[in-house]
């Protein structure tokens, strides 16, 4: 699932990187860290909302979730004369 996940997510990520739409990103890893918290607490049976169970160091280090850049990549401007 993780890594179904991460193509649609890292897809998203590399055709709106040229936009400013840092906003948008952060709204889309919050989102989606929130989904698989309640997918994960379902599974497992845990009984609050999961953020002790399932912390970010869980979800983005042992189970590899890719995480969205916090602002998108900047390109150098280049002047030529």
């Amino acid at each position: 699932m993780i890594t179904a996940l991460n193509r649609l997510v890292q897809g998203w990520a590399g055709y709106f990187q040229f936009q400013h739409c840092g906003r948008a990103f952060s709204a889309l890893r919050r989102f989606v860290s929130q989904r698989v918290r309640i997918y994960l607490r379902r599974k497992h049976r845990t009984p609050s909302w999961g953020y002790q169970a399932f912390p970010d160091a869980v979800l983005y280090g042992r189970l590899g979730l890719y995480r969205l850049p916090g602002a998108p990549a900047q390109t150098p401007a280049s002047a030529s004369r």
